[in-house]
């Protein structure tokens, strides 16, 4: 007899420490901000700038996005994220994990 396990990291972030509630604002001019977006920070690791991100400044950051908080929203280079200080990021890279139900997305500080 084989199992087989589903495993669902949807909602993730209620478990984890550091999750950050955001704003996303697609790039596109009718694009309405969705609040409640949850989002870890975390600084990029060498292997992830090294990819052809050139000019890496300290204030650029790694944001993990969970998919069911963007509610249908797909982030794309461009959108930007408002954390609740109201500093404004500007997604430049995203990946998608769909096994982890996540997006990852590398930004740069808005001026």
């Amino acid at each position: 007899m084989v199992n087989t396990y589903t495993v669902d990291y949807s909602d993730d972030y209620l478990y984890l420490d550091g999750i950050e509630t955001m704003t996303f604002t697609a790039k596109n001019p009718s694009g309405t901000p969705l609040a409640g977006v949850k989002a870890l920070r975390s600084h990029p690791s060498r292997r992830q700038t090294t990819g052809g991100v050139l000019g890496v400044e300290p204030t650029d950051v790694m944001f993990v996005l969970w998919i069911d908080t963007l509610d249908s929203n797909t982030p794309k280079n461009g959108d930007n994220l408002t954390d609740s200080d109201g500093v404004v990021y500007i997604i430049s890279s995203v990946v998608q994990v769909p096994d982890l139900s996540q997006y990852k997305c590398f930004c740069v500080r808005g001026v």
